[in-house]
């Protein structure tokens, strides 16, 4: 997955600021992302198997602060090729490598 971190300090993504390219791969893939208000985060990728619908196997995202890696910030699964994830502060975008 390439992807494309934006930062928002004020939730106006009108007025996001590129923060960097990351390059991750699908089946594990970590990027560690030192955010410009002091935190450490990590992103995350992975492919989990759901119950629902049965015998599908989704990518799953999730962001954390390094301080709490038990807790997610925020998680998301999806079946495109593209996709993103904005929490108004942190805004990240990504697509399948062809």
């Amino acid at each position: 997955m390439a992807c494309e971190v934006l930062d928002s300090p004020d939730g106006d993504m009108t007025k996001s600021k590129k923060l960097m390219d990351i390059s991750l791969h699908d089946q594990g893939g970590e990027a560690d992302i030192k955010w410009p208000d002091g935190r450490d985060l990590k992103f995350v990728i992975h492919t989990r198997a759901f119950t629902s619908p049965p015998d599908r196997q989704f990518p799953l995202f999730r962001i954390h602060d390094k301080k709490n890696m038990a807790m997610p910030i925020t998680y998301a699964v999806d079946d495109a090729e593209r996709y993103g994830l904005n929490l108004g502060w942190f805004y990240i975008r990504c697509a399948v490598k062809k």
